[in-house]
């Protein structure tokens, strides 16, 4: 049976926001991939809610690391905004601390208002 991946972008006073639903793993990482990349602003966070999200495997994890990692090279933080699975996930793996985490969209809308507001540097 295939899975189902979705994905909805949506900006929000500057902010990119990019909504994730339903399975990340090998056959549909790729696609998420895509869809950040071509969410991305330079120079701008992005947000990816993953509240959505109900199954996530490595190839998950590491599409997210790698975007982590591009935005960290642009200078365009990439805030998580995790659901229960892909908490469980990060914990499993040890990768909690490699992400910018946050507990609610609305905690990463502020968050990347402030980087927008003080520069990335203050």
């Amino acid at each position: 049976m295939p899975t189902t991946l979705s994905t909805q972008a949506e900006r929000r006073d500057g902010i990119e926001i990019l909504r994730v639903s339903g399975e990340i793993d090998l056959s549909t990482a790729s696609r998420l991939g895509q869809a950040i990349e071509g969410a991305r602003i330079p120079g701008s966070p992005l947000i990816l809610d993953l509240t959505g999200v109900g199954f996530m495997d490595s190839a998950g994890a590491r599409v997210l690391a790698v975007a982590d990692d591009a935005a960290t090279a642009q200078r365009a933080p990439l805030l998580l905004v995790p659901s229960e699975y892909v908490s469980r996930v990060f914990e499993i793996a040890g990768l909690g601390p490699a992400f910018q985490l946050y507990g609610a969209q609305s905690e990463a809308v502020e968050a990347a208002r402030g980087i927008l507001a003080g520069g990335l540097d203050g």
